[in-house]
């Protein structure tokens, strides 16, 4: 009986807390909680934390209380993990967030399952990124120093080189250090971008997109 009752206590637990894809911890708020807030009893899902790779890391904080993402009301941890699954990623996400006793909105763009260690690309025209494998690719995590990059991107040629891993863009950088060709798929739009480095570090551009 004892054994019965901890497993239901554990189940419980792990209904009320929950860690996203998206980098971003939350638990169901305590209904004393939510009066002195002032908020309605639907409104639950609260921030404990946000990972660093996140790309919610800037926009979202502790103590937040999501109430609604793209227009879709928020009342467990669970309606966030659904809406992760069904959202196109790349695509802005805008959410309604109680902040310090006032409604604020925050948008920020997902990718899908940034669990991986990211790591750095210092070029000069991409910029100083850092860039997270995900499962069909790699994908623009976060901007430290702008370049043509931006947080989102998903990355699909370098030089003609498809790139599937991190070190494919590397590879692709290292085989032409005079000129740069670029496909992207930012926010659902392919973005073809040329470069040729000229003397002094002068370079020219074109740029083709299409969709979106």
């Amino acid at each position: 009986m004892i054994k019965l009752m901890v497993s239901y206590a554990l189940m419980v637990f792990a209904c009320l807390m929950a860690s996203s894809t998206w980098g971003i911890h939350t638990q169901v708020m305590s209904k004393e909680l939510l009066e002195s807030c002032g908020l309605a009893n639907g409104n639950r899902v609260i921030v404990t934390s946000v990972d660093d790779e996140s790309l919610a890391k800037d926009r979202l904080e502790r103590g937040d209380v999501i109430t609604e993402i793209n227009g879709k009301k928020l009342h467990t941890p669970q309606d966030l993990n659904f809406l992760e699954e069904t959202l196109v990623s790349g695509q802005p996400v805008n959410a309604k967030v109680w902040r310090r006793n006032a409604f604020v909105n925050v948008q920020f763009i997902p990718v899908e399952t940034p669990r991986s260690a990211f790591e750095p690309i210092d070029d000069p025209i991409l910029g100083n990124v850092k860039i997270t494998q995900i499962t069909s690719g790699v994908v623009v995590s976060k901007v430290n120093r702008q370049g043509v990059l931006q947080e989102g991107d998903k990355i699909l040629e370098v030089n003609n080189l498809k790139i599937k891993k991190v070190k494919d863009i590397k590879k692709a950088l290292d085989a032409d250090p005079k000129g740069l060709s670029i496909a992207l798929d930012r926010k659902g739009a392919q973005i073809v971008q040329s470069f040729a480095i000229g003397n002094e570090g002068s370079f020219f551009s074109q740029t083709i997109i299409s969709g979106g």
